[in-house]
């Protein structure tokens, strides 16, 4: 039950930081680019994750899941610090 909890709570932030990407995205986007950015947005976002799943599921063959998802939340942590500064900029 603690699982499914959890699942829920994921699912929600997914939706949370979705929606609020794109809403961010089409706000600082020029009117006569939008559809080109979100476009190479989507494209992004869609055509990088078969590489990165294939990147985790090596490491999950080698390290095994715990470790490896560890390790991967280790890393998208340490990048969201280094652009932290960033998101300050945004208007």
């Amino acid at each position: 039950m603690c699982v499914v909890v959890l699942l829920v709570g994921v699912g929600a932030c997914v939706t949370a930081f979705s929606s609020t990407t794109q809403t961010l995205l089409q706000h600082a986007t020029d009117d006569r680019m939008r559809g080109r950015v979100v476009s190479m947005f989507t494209i992004t976002v869609i055509g990088f994750q078969p590489l990165g799943a294939l990147d985790l599921g090596w490491a999950v063959d080698r390290l095994g899941a715990p470790l490896a998802i560890s390790l991967a939340a280790a890393v998208v942590g340490a990048i969201a610090l280094l652009l932290a500064p960033r998101v300050k900029n945004l208007e």
